[in-house]
């Protein structure tokens, strides 16, 4: 397998996923195992198919675009398209800017264009180092217009100029609804005036910070009117949603997964470009930012006025991270998600992002970086498409509660804490529905699930040993390092949460395994009963009581 490729699991054979058009990367990954005194063979959901041979890809295109097969989630208005622009179009456009422009000019203290500085930290290429840089700009739409808005409006050349481009179709038509939602037609002219002429005022201020003057230039402005029109001729934009991956590392560039994500290396622009948006200094400081150097990337071509939701990209974002823990330990976690347009608009130009800040804390305990090898793509895409496939199903909301608390545990500052996390995620699984005998139904069913990979007597007494600790914490309020040695089983009390955490890790990949292949909570449950019972039978144990059997 070539170093320069991006290596795509078989789509085809183990889920439905978008069509790609990707570029960029190597991309392989590597298993790790863990604690616990038990040794636990890593099985996931069984053998993958094998990839097809892929051509190499130039590392200099850096973007994956998916465009999504089926009907679209989200509808767009329809499309604006108006008619070449006529003389009498082009008067109007004029007429409009001549009065336009020194009404701004009036409102401008130095009768200039005004300028003004952007704060810029450039990021260097994978490294942690950056620098701050100062540019200056344009920025009409920082002149205060006001009310004098209205005043402008209500100049009749103002007024007819836009009529004019109204009745030749120049401007798109505007949507108005009640509070039920319902659509208002018939419109009087007056009523649509403000909204109409927003347009030919969007290309003043477009002609003000292309060329920087108050002087009409009339072929100029009209090129101005020309690009403004093209925007709102766009009907759909091309969206990144991009998640920063923190305490990750690889050899790689680049992994695609199923359903259009795309595991990433970041350059020094990419990281420059993410951290214009706010968003990310409630989830990083700068220096915790400088050492991401991959992020998960999703792009999809939305609707413009759906463009910055990001219902699409958190649920594939948070399945990726949680498939990412759950084939190996590490520290990796996704604080905070931001969406930008591609190409992004100039500087000052509109984005947005959305911080997650339950995904945080993983960063300052976790145990050491996650690093991904080869071994771990086949593994990793099928973790990640069995928890796509599941999105939304009634069994993926039970098992939901196992998965959420594994991911929690990453986020706690105790290890405590996290050890009564991970015991709540067995519950909600291995005791799924059960009331009764908590503590040995726990033991026997994680034995009875781990049997191919750990053996049963090594897999039983690390979970009572965990339901007895765990039972300390919660009931005699010990913490870790106040408990007997004994416990631990060798272990030393602050390494003891990510060796359990290892061993929650192997029970939720086989229940995920088997939930995948179509069964539940119960019945996987059921059947782990009917493997004990059975295993007891073939070991010749009586089902008879003693002393009914003694007669």
């Amino acid at each position: 397998m070539g170093c320069r490729q991006v290596q795509q699991l078989d789509a085809g054979r183990l889920w439905a996923a978008p069509r790609l058009w990707y570029a960029r990367g190597r991309a392989q990954f590597a298993a790790a195992g863990g604690g616990l005194g038990l040794t636990i063979a890593h099985s996931c959901l069984g053998a993958v198919a094998p990839r097809p041979a892929l051509s190499s890809f130039s590392p200099a295109d850096t973007r994956l675009f998916v465009q999504a097969s089926g009907p679209e989630p989200m509808t767009a208005k329809p499309p604006f398209k108006p008619p070449p622009l006529s003389d009498r179009g082009q008067q109007a456009v004029v007429d409009f800017a001549r009065h336009a422009l020194p009404a701004l000019q009036a409102r401008t203290p130095s009768r200039a264009v005004p300028v003004v500085w952007q704060h810029i930290t450039v990021f260097a290429d994978q490294q942690t180092g950056w620098h701050d840089e100062f540019p200056r700009h344009r920025s009409a739409r920082t002149i205060p217009l006001g009310g004098g808005y209205t005043e402008l409006l209500a100049l009749p050349p103002v007024a007819e100029a836009v009529r004019g481009l109204w009745e030749e179709g120049q401007l798109p038509q505007p949507r108005y609804s009640d509070d039920a939602g319902r659509p208002i037609t018939n419109l009087a002219f007056e009523q649509m005036l403000p909204q109409l002429a927003q347009l030919p005022l969007d290309a003043v201020y477009e002609y003000l910070d292309e060329f920087g003057t108050f002087t009409l230039d009339a072929g100029r402005l009209l090129a101005a009117f020309a690009t403004v029109q093209g925007r709102h001729a766009v009907t759909h934009v091309d969206i990144r949603a991009s998640a920063p991956l923190h305490g990750f590392d690889s050899a790689l560039d680049a992994i695609a997964l199923p359903d259009g994500v795309l595991i990433e290396r970041m350059s020094g622009a990419d990281k420059t470009s993410l951290w214009r948006d706010d968003y990310l200094v409630h989830a990083f400081t700068k220096l915790q930012f400088a050492e991401c150097n991959f992020r998960l990337v999703f792009l999809q071509r939305r609707p413009k006025e759906h463009a910055h939701s990001s219902v699409d990209a958190d649920p594939r974002f948070r399945d990726a991270v949680t498939a990412l823990r759950l084939i190996k330990p590490g520290g990796v976690s996704a604080p905070a998600t931001v969406l930008e347009e591609v190409p992004r608009p100039k500087i000052g130009g509109q984005s947005s992002g959305t911080a997650h800040r339950d995904r945080l804390a993983i960063r300052f305990f976790s145990g050491g970086t996650y690093r991904l090898e080869e071994p771990d793509v086949a593994p990793l895409g099928q973790v990640y498409g069995a928890l796509r496939s599941m999105d939304g199903d009634p069994r993926m909301r039970e098992f939901g509660v196992a998965l959420r608390r594994f991911n929690l545990s990453y986020d706690r500052a105790l290890g405590d804490d996290r050890i009564i996390d991970l015991t709540i995620s067995l519950e909600s699984s291995l005791l799924f529905g059960v009331r009764e005998e908590l503590k040995y139904r726990l033991a026997l069913r994680g034995a009875a699930l781990l049997r191919a990979t750990a053996r049963p007597l090594d897999a039983q007494g690390a979970l009572l040993r965990l339901y007895d600790i765990r039972s300390g914490i919660v009931h005699n309020g010990q913490s870790l390092g106040e408990m007997k040695a004994k416990l631990f089983a060798g272990t030393l009390p602050h390494n003891y949460p990510f060796e359990v955490q290892h061993l929650v890790r192997s029970i939720l990949g086989e229940y995920l395994r088997r939930l995948a292949a179509g069964g539940s909570l119960s019945s996987i449950n059921e059947a782990l009963d009917a493997q004990i019972v059975g295993g007891l039978a073939e070991a010749g144990v009586s089902g008879t009581p003693p002393e009914a059997d003694a007669g």
